[in-house]
């Protein structure tokens, strides 16, 4: 139970971004992804049919050949992030590394 916890309250501390990545492929694959450069939706939609790429470049970046998602899984992640943000254009506002500030 202590770790449902830990994923309910990790859900509440996410921005629309990331709670919109772990609702696409998981907890266990954020940090993975990340290691990718890959942070938010639309990072991860840019990858759509190039999942074989992707997954190298996971590889690349000290992801484990085990813990890495195959090309198939990620091509899937990368259409259902496109999917979300033609649901809600607002993640598209999400810029990995960007600080905005104003005034």
């Amino acid at each position: 139970r202590a770790s449902s916890r830990a994923s309910l309250h990790e859900d509440e501390d996410d921005d629309a971004a990331t709670a919109c990545l772990r609702r696409i492929c998981g907890s266990a694959a954020l940090e993975p992804l990340r290691r990718a450069n890959v942070q938010t939706p639309r990072d991860l939609a840019a990858w759509r049919s190039c999942g074989d790429v992707l997954r190298e470049t996971m590889l690349d970046g000290g992801v484990d050949d085990a813990a890495a998602p195959s090309a198939a899984t990620l091509d899937g992640w990368a259409t259902a992030a496109s999917r979300a943000l033609t649901a809600d254009p607002g993640l598209a506002a999400h810029v990995s590394g960007l600080v905005v500030k104003t005034g």
